[in-house]
């Protein structure tokens, strides 16, 4: 099981899915957590094809004006964690207020955890060249001049999934989903685990994803992830 440092890095013990931390730039952390948050996780994808290294990575640089986007942890497809804010500190993943365990809190970044899961997301199924099905990740499309994606230039192959991961595709409630490994879920599973009892989080305060916070502007975790994976973390992670 998890533990955490004094400055809220993680640390893993023997059998526990291995963990880099790869501290993300000062602007991208908010203050120290007040007690008790962090009452809760938020589920993200990243929505990209970049892998978590290297999205960890790019949280280190600084950010453009109102661009500090950040989470306190990505789980790669590897099932590695990398760890960019500590858990004590507020990381800027989820704007505005809703409902955290239960009330209402005007900012629910300031009492919740980040955690990203590398994935794709939403999914487009865009017969190709030789009319067979093929995946496409967002923008799904070739760029014109201006760098804006036309559905009229077809799609880009740069953003096709290669024929393994497209087979892990999932159909759920009419959209498209990249796939998850088992790898992935496997920590994602240690991680809220070891969260939960760090923190004593119920059951129920931890089904919720990006889009449950900002429907009008998100969609991650996308409905593969909420349909078929998190029901399956939340029981091994509160299975005692």
């Amino acid at each position: 099981m998890f533990t955490r440092d004094t400055l809220g890095w993680l640390h893993p013990d023997d059998g526990d899915p291995r963990v880099v931390v790869v501290p993300a730039h000062s602007s991208r952390m908010g203050t120290f957590f007040s007690a008790p948050s962090p009452r809760a996780p938020v589920f993200h994808t990243t929505d990209t094809a970049t892998p978590a290294a290297l999205a960890a990575k790019h949280w280190t640089g600084d950010p453009l004006p109102g661009l500090a986007a950040s989470a306190h942890v990505i789980v790669g497809r590897d099932g590695v964690i990398y760890q960019s804010v500590p858990l004590n500190r507020i990381a800027w993943h989820a704007r505005g207020k809703g409902i955290v365990a239960g009330r209402e809190v005007p900012s629910v970044n300031s009492c919740t955890i980040g955690i990203e899961l590398e994935n794709i997301g939403g999914l487009r199924r865009i017969p190709d060249a030789q009319q067979r099905p093929a995946f496409y990740g967002w923008p799904y499309w070739r760029r014109d001049a201006s760098g804006n994606p036309r559905q009229s230039l077809g799609p880009d192959p740069l953003l096709r999934l290669d024929d393994a991961r497209g087979a892990q595709a999932r159909l759920v409630g009419g959209q498209w989903c990249d796939g998850f490994t088992v790898e992935q879920i496997g920590a994602a599973t240690a991680l809220l685990l070891s969260l939960a009892r760090m923190f004593g989080w119920r059951r129920e305060w931890c089904g919720k994803g990006h889009v449950d916070y900002e429907p009008a502007r998100k969609s991650d975790p996308w409905p593969a992830f909420i349909v078929n994976y998190l029901p399956q973390i939340l029981d091994l992670a509160f299975a005692h």
